[in-house]
Parts: C-alpha cells; structure tokens; sequence
C-alpha cells in the first residue's frame, strides 16, 4: 500500500513537470520575457537602498551589554542630545615607559595640540575640540594633569603630590586614573606609580542637531588622520578608534570586496559553461549553462530589491527593522 502511494505521487509530480516542459517548449519568449519583466520591475526597489553601517546599532545582539550601556546613556543625555566619543591610545616608540622625559613632554604637546589645537573647516567656520566639547571638555584633562604632576614630581621637583593609583589627590581634587593609564608599573614600597606603557585620551561631546554631527565626524577624521602621521615620530605613536572610524572602516572593506565578488562571479560563470561543453555540438549546451548561473543571481537581487523597496533591511542575525 505504501510503495502504491509513493509511486502516484511520483507519477503526479512527473505528470507535472512533463506538462510544465510542454507549456515552457510550446511558449518559450512567454516563460522567458515574463520572468525577465517581473525581475525587472522587482529590481526597481533598488532605488530606495540605503547603506547602513552604524556599529553600535547593526552589528550587535539585541540583548547585549552594549544595547543596554547605551540606552542609559541615551537617557541620561536625552535633553542635551546624542553623545559623541574618540578615544586616542598612546603608546611609546619604542613600546616602553611613556613618563620618560622626552615622552612624557612630546605627550603632553601632543594632548595639547588635540585639544585647542587640531582644527576642521566647516561652512566657512574653523571648530577645535574645545569650541564644541561643552560641559564634556573636562573628560580629557586628567591625562594632562597626570602627565604634568608627573613631570614636577619626578624630573623638577615643584610638586609634593603623591601619584599613587588607580586615583591621585591633586590639592582636594580625587582624579581618577584607571580609564586613562594602563600597564601601569607600581613601586612596591612607596606604591607610587613608575610606569606605564598606555595612555588613553577620551574626547567626549553631545551634538543636538546634525550640523554638528557633521563637525564632530570630521573632527574624528581629523584626529585619526593626524594619529597616523605620528607613526614616524620618534617618541610617541598615536592609535585613534570611534563609533564613526569603524563604522567607516565597515563601509570601506564592504566598497572593497565588490570587485572580488565581480571576479568570483566571473570565474564561476567561466567554469560552468566550459565544463558543460562536450564533443558532441549537439549535446552541447553553454546557453543553458550560463542562463542556470544567472537565475539564482537574478532571483538573489529581485529579492532584496523588493525588501529595499518596501525599506526593509537586515542588520544582524536577530533583529529586522522597516
């Protein structure tokens, strides 16, 4: 009974393709056109694409740590606007001690010249990080005091502070050390600091409207452009990294590997025309073979085109948005 059922089952999807062949040979400009017309007009969605490449919000889970850091973030600067953060890490030439002479003083110019100095043009108008940091502009200065507490305590002898960690006690004022200095090296009688080997500079702000987000990504580009030309200075070498400078690095390796997916298809294409060649013209059938490559890359891109067209996007493997 059951090897019954199976074969009229067999029999009837026979049936259908075998009517299904007869349909396509007796029609065949019907069945092709048609498709080509419905794939064309699917395709048009294309035209409502948008790249997304935002990392804090595409490229992470929606449960993550992350998400939820942010969202109280958000909360606590939702009336100022949106927070805007660069982190620039410095590091010695040479890998070693950064409160060296030399380095401790090529630092500070450095800090210096990040602050008040480094400056972007935009609608006429020249922006240092000190004319749009606001109420945030205090968050970079404890690597200035520390770097020059250090210089007097250790090299002229002008100041009595003790530079102990992960906090110094600056005249009343506790500086808390642990988000700025790292591979620190302590001395183990006095339990003051020797050492260390990285230094983070954080540049935070808040925009409120997107004129100064523009001023804001091209300060961060600014920055990451200068951390690169210290790459050959002889004391200190800058590594700079944002929210805006790895969603841009995301935009440049996808813009990058499109050629790559151009050659892929070339060869794959290639490859399946010529292995359906034979000796026979008759049995031959490369037409055939090349339009079976392109029917997936068709019916691939009239989906997605339509998901564009109804502004659908997928940004990570849980979460879809419209």
């Amino acid at each position: 009974m059951r090897w019954d059922f199976s074969q009229s089952i067999e029999k009837r999807i026979d049936e259908v393709f075998r009517c299904l062949g007869y349909f396509i040979a007796t029609y065949p400009w019907t069945c092709i056109i048609i498709p080509v017309l419905l794939s064309l007009f699917l395709s048009c969605g294309v035209i409502k694409y948008e790249e997304v490449n935002n990392v804090r919000d595409d490229f992470n889970s929606d449960n993550s740590p992350s998400r939820y850091e942010f969202a109280v973030a958000q909360e606590f600067f939702q009336e100022l606007g949106r927070p805007f953060h660069v982190v620039v890490s410095v590091v010695s030439a040479d890998g070693g001690n950064i409160l060296r002479p030399g380095h401790i003083d090529r630092a500070l110019q450095i800090e210096n010249h990040l602050q008040y100095n480094l400056k972007i043009e935009h609608e006429g108008r020249q922006y240092a990080y000190s004319d749009f940091c606001g109420a945030q502009c205090e968050t970079s200065d404890a690597v200035n005091v520390f770097l020059t507490v250090f210089r007097d305590v250790s090299y002229n002898g002008k100041s009595s502070v003790k530079l102990t960690f992960p906090s110094i006690d600056v005249y009343g004022h506790k500086i808390y050390l642990a988000n700025n200095i790292f591979d620190v090296e302590i001395n183990e009688k006095s339990k003051l600091i020797e050492s260390t080997k990285l230094i983070a500079i954080n540049f935070h702000a808040v925009f409120q409207n997107s004129t100064m987000e523009a001023v804001m990504k091209k300060w961060e580009q600014a920055v990451y452009e200068y951390s690169l030309q210290t790459h050959n200075d002889n004391f200190i070498h800058l590594h700079t990294i944002s929210e805006g400078l790895a969603s841009e690095e995301v935009r440049k390796t996808c813009a990058g590997s499109l050629p790559l997916i151009l050659i892929s298809f070339v060869i794959i294409v290639f490859f399946t025309v010529v292995t359906s060649l034979k000796q026979d013209p008759v049995k031959s059938k490369p037409w055939e073979a090349f339009i079976g490559v392109l029917c997936p890359l068709i019916s691939i891109g009239a989906s997605f085109a339509l998901c564009f067209g109804y502004a659908l996007y997928i940004h990570n493997s849980s979460q879809q948005q419209n």
